[in-house]
């Protein structure tokens, strides 16, 4: 990124995202594919963090945890085959835990900064609630120091 005359870059502590004292701006490029979204500090309308995840994932682990759990109680108590009832349990404890894996690999939080145009969104993976926030007051401060730096 090429600076403007007077432009500084300010610290931020996620990848491909360039903070300055003028715009607020984000470059990547994954697999071919490349995007560069830029936007003044003034226009700048909101920051906002929302938190990702697919609890269904957690509910149909449980479902078959349930179910493997009755099958093979009644495969062991019922048709008195305790072996195939007990493999039926383990198999279905194994998908359980595939579940939540699975579960908590997939959450994830994205930090969205808008305009009345545009909006750069990105996830946040590896960083902690507090260096989310840390992130967003460093914005709004930069935006702040802009707006008062135009009167």
């Amino acid at each position: 990124m090429e600076l403007m005359e007077n432009e500084q870059t300010i610290k931020t502590s996620i990848k491909g995202l360039v903070l300055t004292n003028y715009r607020i701006r984000s470059e990547f490029k994954i697999l071919g594919k490349g995007k560069i979204s830029s936007i003044m500090l003034e226009e700048l309308s909101s920051s906002q963090l929302t938190y990702k995840s697919k609890p269904k994932l957690l509910l149909f682990g449980f479902i078959i945890l349930v179910i493997s759990i009755m099958g093979g109680a009644y495969m062991g108590v019922v048709l008195h085959k305790e072996r195939n009832g007990m493999d039926i349990a383990i198999f279905g404890a194994f998908l359980f835990i595939i579940f939540i894996v699975l579960y908590f690999v997939s959450r994830h939080h994205i930090v969205s900064f808008s305009s009345s145009s545009s909006s750069i969104d990105l996830k946040t993976r590896g960083l902690d609630f507090k260096e989310i926030r840390q992130l967003i007051d460093t914005v709004e401060n930069a935006k702040n120091a802009r707006e008062y730096s135009l009167k």
